[in-house]
């Protein structure tokens, strides 16, 4: 589990590495090995220092959360995260120095061993991730992070990184005061220990205790502590327990000494674990995600990285594709209309790599690479030397559709072509298509690097072939696959645009937009229908609705709901010429911050008293529209599994975590209560909220959950061998 190796120097360097798991990760066994060799270092009077590193790629990546969920109760899982407390403890206490050699990601538990130590140094690589990520499950800190950090960088700066759960690099880890120095190689690593300890002096160890630097007892600390509480209220609704937990772990951290404290760290995270919120964000983000990225994984793996990849489009998304795969060593073949618009989107992707380097968000070094593995193409028929390419032109049918035809004539059978649509079917798009064999759909989100799911789209004709490429791609971009059977806006798009679209409908009604807006927020959704429709871009919702409703036949009903609310964006994105974030104008104004726009608030109307429409009524709808949908999805086949639903969910478009993602909140209450439910509102508002037919498969089956159904189901896309 722990390599121990005393050097001639009387230096001890413990090498992590739990063979157990296959990944460093701590349960039982390595904490009874971690508590046994601390124990016998410590007794040592002869030991000069410590040193922590790892045998494998990583550092730590934290607790193996498997281990937790297996029928423990709330007492072990506090015993247990009081035996990581007093292990650090004895460690932090120790007048001898310690030192984190930090080779790999420290996360979690990872990283609060480093933080129990005197000096952090890692390695500076941009694969490597330092943080506090599982408040994104429903989590917090166990074994001293709270006490720690806020004592190292004060309680501001900690407060801001366990809510928000970021990763960083190195660079970005040692610019917050996560690590005290970086070096280029492990040997460095190593030596730059070594040195530390031969230079240190021995702290007697009340000394070596550190302090808060704010305390709720003075005058900043209570205005803090308070503003912060009414703060994480309103940011982190719908996102669990563990926010409001953190802050009452930094402010009792304020007040108590380090046992005491310790103690009220425990509690917490035993008591969010109980939570039902918490097992089902872990339900979802750890096993659902894990279920994901297994995806494939037989034949992905047998499948030899693509040597080159073309993009076609060198706008937002295909600068995005391309800057991330040119940071994974692929070699990116870039082509725009002409050469002088691919030049200047390449210029773009350098000048944005220029203002993260300013940031310390990439290296030189990683920034040079990037650079040189994006090369660009003069003329379509340069693609034919590539193995798979990504076209991300704009969202126009006819224009997708005379690009692939050209393609096809200049590139051998055997290249992969994706497309990055968010809404086409891959059937409307492949009709100039010839080999469709080949053809598959990818879609990536906006902002391509900081949405971790990748949505893979098989058509009627897309071979297995096809279907790993893609795949290979995902996980080769450290993304989480879902794979979806082709569709109009596929899963992801399609439930996002029924949020959207009931949000307008709302609007039609008269409901004010700014109460529509509200009712999306408090929900917890990151963003409100408007906003939403604004970030996806008000073309592609125009586009979006102008396909439904021709698919339902609604093209000569003038009068109806789906064409008001097509007449409603037609009118932004024609008329105004507001076409979303991106312009800086849409349904809001961007500029300086964000502001709903006087034409969208001519739609409000008086408040009919014969038909009240509560806040309540509103954030009904707006939240329930999605889980029709998405059962709908599972009718036809669109959806494949109940965990891709939940995990898509709730990385794209932030579908409320406490939830579990929009597949579990179908059955947050019993299958025949949400049958009676959605029967009443379709009624009072309309034939769109009747109650899917596979909700009455459920209860007929006796089933309680989609989870528990697969054999209903679609068959699997992916053909596992």
């Amino acid at each position: 589990m722990i390599n121990i190796q005393r050097m001639e120097n009387d230096i001890i360097t413990l090498s992590l590495e739990n063979r157990e798991t296959g990944k460093n990760l701590i349960n039982e066994a390595f904490i009874t090995h971690l508590e046994t060799l601390v124990e016998e270092i410590i007794r040592d009077k002869n030991t000069l220092g410590l040193i922590f590193t790892s045998s494998h790629k990583e550092f730590l990546l934290g607790a193996d959360i498997s281990a937790f969920t297996k029928g423990k109760t709330a007492m072990e899982i506090f015993d247990f995260s009081q035996r990581l407390q007093k292990v650090f403890n004895d460690l932090e206490q120790w007048p001898r120095p310690v030192v984190a050699a930090i080779n790999g990601s420290a996360l979690g538990v990872g990283l609060e061993l480093a933080l129990a130590c005197d000096y952090r140094i890692a390695i500076n690589h941009h694969t490597i991730k330092i943080g506090f990520p599982e408040v994104k499950m429903g989590l917090m800190p166990a074994a001293g992070g709270t006490r720690r950090l806020s004592s190292l960088i004060g309680v501001k700066g900690s407060l801001r990184i366990l809510l928000e759960g970021e990763k960083y690099t190195p660079l970005k880890a040692k610019e917050h005061g996560l690590i005290d120095a970086l070096v280029e190689t492990k040997n460095d690593l190593i030596e730059n220990a070594i040195a530390f300890i031969q230079q240190y002096e021995v702290i007697p160890e009340n000394e070596k205790k550190r302090t808060p630097s704010l305390s709720a007892y003075s005058k900043e600390g209570q205005e803090f502590f308070s503003n912060m509480a009414a703060q994480i209220e309103l940011d982190y609704r719908g996102k669990g327990e563990a926010p409001k937990r953190i802050l009452n772990c930094l402010y009792e951290t304020s007040l108590l000494p380090p046992e005491a404290a310790s103690i009220v760290e425990s509690q917490s995270f035993a008591e969010l674990f109980e939570l039902e919120s918490t097992q089902r964000m872990i339900q979802t983000l750890y096993y659902g995600v894990n279920y994901c990225r297994k995806i494939g994984a037989q034949k992905k793996d047998q499948l030899s990285p693509p040597r080159s990849i073309g993009v076609i489009g060198a706008g937002v998304m295909g600068r995005g594709i391309s800057e991330l795969l040119a940071a994974t060593n692929h070699q990116v073949l870039l082509l725009d209309k002409d050469l002088t618009s691919t030049e200047m989107g390449r210029g773009l992707i350098q000048k944005d790599l220029e203002e993260k380097l300013k940031r310390n968000d990439v290296t030189k070094f990683a920034k040079e690479t990037i650079l040189a593995n994006i090369k660009t193409l003069s003329n379509i028929s340069d693609l034919a030397q590539c193995e798979v390419i990504i076209e991300t032109i704009d969202e126009n049918l006819q224009l997708k559709k005379d690009l692939y035809a050209k393609i096809e004539e200049v590139i051998p059978k055997e290249t992969i072509l994706i497309t990055n649509t968010s809404s086409f079917s891959l059937q409307s798009l492949s009709e100039n298509i010839h080999h469709r064999d080949r053809f598959v759909g990818l879609h990536f989100f906006s902002p391509v690097k900081e949405v971790p799911l990748g949505e893979i789209i098989k058509g009627d004709k897309t071979s297995q072939n096809a279907l790993i490429h893609a795949l290979k791609i995902v996980h080769q971009l450290e993304k989480t696959p879902v794979v979806i059977r082709d569709g109009e806006g596929f899963f992801t798009t399609r439930i996002m645009m029924s949020y959207i679209a009931e949000g307008l409908r709302c609007l039609i009604e008269g409901m004010s937009p700014s109460v529509i807006e509200n009712a999306g927020l408090a929900l917890g959704f990151p963003q409100s229908p408007l906003s939403l429709a604004d970030h996806l871009s008000l073309p592609m919702v125009e586009g979006y609705l102008h396909s439904q409703i021709k698919a339902s036949g609604q093209e000569l009903i003038r009068d109806s709901i789906d064409q008001k609310i097509l007449g409603i964006v037609s009118r932004f994105t024609q008329k105004l010429e507001r076409l979303g974030s991106r312009s800086l104008k849409g349904f809001y104004n961007y500029s300086p911050e964000p502001e709903l726009c006087d034409a969208i608030k001519e739609y409000e109307k008086p408040k009919d008293p014969t038909n009240p429409i509560s806040f309540e009524d509103i954030k009904k709808r707006l939240f329930n529209i999605q889980l029709v949908e998405t059962m709908k999805c599972f009718e036809e086949g669109v959806l494949n599994t109940a965990y891709e639903g939940d995990v898509a969910s709730l990385l794209v478009w932030g579908f409320p975590a406490e939830t579990g993602g929009v597949v579990s909140a179908c059955h947050s209450m019993s299958n025949e209560l949400f049958l009676q439910d959605l029967q009443a509102m379709a009624l009072q508002w309309g034939e769109r909220f009747s109650p899917p037919k596979i909700l009455k498969t459920l209860i007929n089956k006796n089933y309680n959950s989609l989870h528990e159904a697969r054999e209903i189901l679609a068959d699997a896309l992916l053909e596992e061998s």
